[in-house]
Parts: structure tokens; sequence; C-alpha cells
């Protein structure tokens, strides 16, 4: 974008010092294809040079049109973040859901894991005291033979 559409897009936006309008001024004076190129311009400043009455709707659709224009393209940018901004929560969500659901997987199998070794180590007791267990009861199956004699 060139110095000179810098400035109008500034003026438009009602941005511009005095000495910026004069510059804009000059340049419709002095340059016959600026004019040409931004016949709202020079419609706006010809108007105020000459003091001449605008017309209402001319003078309106001067001045309104670059205003409607940038709030079109504020209500647009408006509803582009308005779309991400949804798109975002909603991958968040996913996100944290399909985060929580693996935390719960890998929890489950953490524990699955822990049950699993302390049942194979209490198998693995067991089956050590297997044959002192069957001496027990073999003694006590001869005491209770003996005690019933």
């Amino acid at each position: 974008m060139d110095n000179k559409q810098k400035f109008i897009d500034r003026f438009w936006e009602g941005k511009t010092t005095e000495e910026e309008e004069k510059i804009i001024k000059k340049w419709l004076k002095e340059e016959d294809n600026f004019g040409n190129e931004n016949p709202m311009l020079f419609a706006y400043f010809e108007g105020h040079e000459t003091n001449e009455e605008m017309d209402e709707e001319l003078l309106h659709s001067i001045l309104t049109k670059p205003l409607e224009a940038q709030i079109k393209k504020k209500k647009k940018k408006e509803f582009n973040l308005w779309i991400a901004a949804s798109i975002f929560m909603i991958l968040s969500i996913l996100g944290v859901q399909n985060y929580y659901e693996k935390q719960e997987r890998k929890e489950a199998l953490m524990a699955f894991e822990t049950v699993k070794t302390e049942l194979m180590r209490a198998s693995i007791n067991l089956n050590r005291y297997k044959p002192a267990v069957k001496q027990i009861n073999q003694v006590r199956a001869k005491n209770h033979q003996a005690l019933n004699q």
C-alpha cells in the first residue's frame, strides 16, 4: 500500500490531522489523476471548499460508505473470531476428554497390574507353604484319630 493510500485510509477513519488533510487537498489540486482515482474524496473536498450545499443523499453516501464498509469488515472479522473461538473450544473439550479417558485407562491398567502382581505373590507364598499345611493337616488328622480311640 503506498503512502497516499495510507493517508486516504486514515482520512476516512477520521485519524488525519489538519496538516495531512492539507496534503490530500494539494494532491487533489495538483494531480488530475488523483482526483479521478478518488472521486468520493474529490467530491468531499470540493463540497467543503466551494461551500456549495451538496445533495443530502450524495453527502450521506460519501460520508457513510467507508464507514459501512468498515462496519461490514469488522462484523465479518468478529464473526470469523467467533467461529475460530468456537472451534478452539470444541477441540479443547474433545482434547481434555480424550486426555482424561487415556488417564483413566492408564490408571485402570496400573491398578490391574498391581492386583495381578499381588495375587501372583500371594499364590507363590501359598504354594511355598503347601507342604507345611499338608503336614499340619496330617498331624491334625492323627491327633483327631488318637482322641477318638
